[in-house]
């Protein structure tokens, strides 16, 4: 046991974290080709004006499903908004490459950006699972 000096309920806080870290894709080498991968597609699209639309829909997909399949899984608190915020920003990179939606691409990659770190404050402030992931069920339900 590390003695960080957090305890939570008589445990420390990093073993409730650990066990939802087991979940956590952020954790694995499968991250790199979840979130690795599509951001290089991105920082890469904002070189390439007439590709940046082929990068960066599938890159943004990428990483939004994932991010809300590991909100889901492990309640990684970030992702409940990233995932959101990818799958919009995909929906506003496409009507950004039809024609439709008159924003710069530099404003969409700073909207973007901006909302990535906005979205870890939460996990800054709280943690990076959300409590209802960090502890186990309790009770069979009876009395409600």
């Amino acid at each position: 046991m590390r003695g960080n000096g957090a305890e939570m309920e008589g445990q420390p806080k990093n073993m409730k974290d650990q066990a939802c870290a087991t979940q956590d894709l952020v954790e694995g080498r499968l991250a790199i080709l979840l979130w690795g991968i599509p951001l290089a597609l991105i920082i890469g699209g904002g070189f390439l004006e007439k590709g940046r639309v082929w990068l960066w829909v599938p890159a943004l997909v990428v990483a939004g499903v994932a991010c809300l399949v590991n909100a889901v899984r492990c309640g990684r608190l970030h992702c409940y908004f990233t995932g959101v915020l990818y799958l919009l920003g995909t929906a506003a990179a496409i009507l950004r490459g039809i024609g439709f939606l008159s924003i710069s691409w530099n404003w969409l990659f700073a909207g973007l950006a901006a909302g990535t770190v906005l979205a870890f404050v939460p996990e800054w402030m709280r943690g990076k699972y959300t409590e209802s992931k960090q502890r186990p069920y309790e009770g069979n339900g009876a009395g409600r």
